[in-house]
């Protein structure tokens, strides 16, 4: 393939990583979306015995110039009375445009049990997305393409919008349901005021069940669902194999990757990396996608089975830290 068509290829890849971004308004998929379930489920704020403080950088399409690139910070933390409480900050980064973003969630958690071990919780987020466009970066090959000059004079515009989960959860397993651009606002980045354009909403089911094998040793199954109101949908399946601190697995996205992942625990600090293997049609022009997430884990005395829990509900004492790698969360 010569370099012309790639160019060509890499223009297509960045025109339809744009419309994802400024016409849906949805996440950019994330191999490690175990790791941010806060990102697609505001109900699931607080559910972590600890407060995890994550940074997850996904660089996709690796060997492509101006290959889309994310980057996240998130963190959650049971709050005492039964309230819990969650903020992610995120950057997409694709050609020309960026797509800034900030999630911030609160969820109220009901206990299904006397002794805390299955929980109830449903949870609101308040979303803002800044989407912003690199004119300049632009080349036509009309001169003052009247295109062009129309987004320069709206290439920022900051979009407010909403969202809303169930999430049940006990100790070994979860199931989630939520709907992200709740309001469905309108982002005219692109497009004349007489012809606004309206976000439409997006649908997410996330699931997932341990089973211990041994007491060191257990199998975790996991997938995320995502529909949109254009009926368009997604896939994620994964499957872990835990051994004390370390994990590994494999996953598969529908129409886009499969991939590798491992990852470890080390005292109150974790790390998690992945690699995408591409099974569309980019798969010949790149050489796949790379995912890292690190987190601190901080001891939170106010978690759903800690003594904070008092205040608001039944009570379940965790030996030592509160930190137990075969329980999850």
């Amino acid at each position: 393939m010569n370099r012309f068509a790639i160019k060509i290829l890499l223009s297509i890849a960045s025109v339809v990583t744009t419309t994802t971004w400024i016409y849906a308004q949805q996440y950019t998929p994330r191999t490690h979306f175990y790791e941010n379930r806060l990102a697609y489920n505001p109900a699931s704020a607080g559910v972590e015995e600890e407060i995890p403080i994550r940074l997850n950088f996904r660089q996709q399409w690796q060997g492509l110039k101006d290959a889309p690139y994310t980057q996240t910070l998130s963190s959650q933390a049971f709050a005492g009375r039964h309230i819990g409480l969650g903020l992610v900050l995120y950057n997409d980064v694709g050609g020309p445009a960026r797509n800034t973003g900030l999630q911030a969630s609160v969820a109220r958690h009901f206990a299904l049990d006397s002794e805390g071990r299955r929980w109830l919780s449903f949870g609101m987020s308040l979303l803002l997305y800044q989407f912003k466009f690199d004119v300049s970066s632009l080349r036509t090959d009309k001169p003052n393409d009247p295109a062009v000059y129309a987004l320069s004079r709206q290439n920022s515009r900051l979009v407010p919008d909403a969202a809303t989960g169930v999430y049940i959860n006990d100790d070994n397993g979860f199931v989630g349901i939520s709907v992200l651009n709740l309001i469905e606002s309108r982002s005219d980045i692109f497009t004349a005021p007489e012809n606004p354009n309206t976000v439409g909403r997006t649908y997410y089911l996330i699931a997932g069940y341990r089973f211990p094998l041994t007491e060191r040793f257990s199998i975790e199954p996991v997938a995320l669902a995502k529909l949109t109101d254009s009926k368009t949908w997604q896939a994620d399946a994964m499957i872990k194999a835990n051994f004390d601190q370390y994990w590994g697995g494999f996953s598969y996205r529908t129409n886009d990757a499969a991939s590798i992942l491992l990852g470890l625990r080390i005292d109150m600090f974790s790390f998690a990396y992945s690699y995408d293997y591409p099974l569309n049609d980019l798969g010949v022009f790149n050489t796949g996608t790379h995912e890292v997430t690190v987190a601190v884990h901080i001891f939170n005395a106010q978690s759903r089975t800690g003594a904070g829990a008092a205040r608001g509900g039944p009570v379940r004492r965790v030996k030592g830290t509160g930190y137990n790698p075969r329980r999850w969360q």
